[in-house]
């Protein structure tokens, strides 16, 4: 399993991972290497799919300078961690069923689908809501995908003046739930929550705050 621990915004992708015996690479030939530019990129998410050997991105921004001013989610894909695939845009702000202006920050899992039993992607991302004036229009949306690269069924998950920059967390590929963090930069201090999300994708319980910055 690889995990993305850290990552560099502006106009490059920087990746930092650490590995184990299912990666064929080790995290020392790709630290600190820039691996791909754009126009302004970042919030990279990453997975590695064992049974074909392939490592996933999904990042945010602007990959060239004709997306300015909206953000997009961009995907790649790559063998060996260094040589990626051309950017393909996956999610646009008009694929929501609401106005939006930018749709970015993703945070991508992999799960078998207890209904299906098939491989389902997960996404939890930013969605900054028309007018778009203020880190209050900021809301948190998801969306699902059978290869990650086609997403369907977007869905609010919180709509609380401000959240943004979703990181979500499965203790095992059949988990029926998962942890949400989160970030609100419209509170003064800013602070980061955990809440609890249901299969289905509906916040379970109530949000706990975790960090103060």
């Amino acid at each position: 399993m690889a995990r993305l621990i850290n990552h560099l915004s502006s106009a490059s992708i920087v990746l930092f991972l650490f590995s184990n015996s299912a990666v064929p690479i080790l995290a020392q030939e790709i630290q600190n290497k820039k691996i791909f530019s754009g126009r302004n990129i970042y919030s990279p998410s990453l997975a590695y799919d064992s049974n074909n050997g392939e490592y996933q991105t999904w990042y945010g921004g602007w990959q060239a300078n004709s997306d300015y001013p909206f953000d997009r989610i961009y995907h790649r894909t790559s063998k060996d961690g260094n040589s990626w695939s051309r950017a393909k845009t996956i999610l646009n702000p008009t694929d929501l069923p609401v106005p939006a202006n930018h749709v970015n920050d993703p945070s991508v899992i992999k799960i078998i689908n207890n209904v299906t039993k098939k491989n389902q992607y997960t996404m939890f991302y930013t969605v900054c809501v028309s007018p778009c004036k203020t880190n209050k229009d900021n809301q948190i949306w998801s969306s699902v995908s059978e290869d990650g690269i086609k997403w369907l069924f977007p869905k609010l998950f919180i709509k609380n003046n401000g959240a943004a920059v979703p990181s979500v967390v499965a203790e095992s590929p059949r988990s029926d739930t998962w942890t949400v963090y989160y970030s609100n930069t419209s509170l003064s201090p800013n602070k980061i929550f955990s809440i609890q999300s249901s299969g289905n994708r509906d916040a379970i319980g109530q949000e706990k705050v975790v960090y103060t910055y």
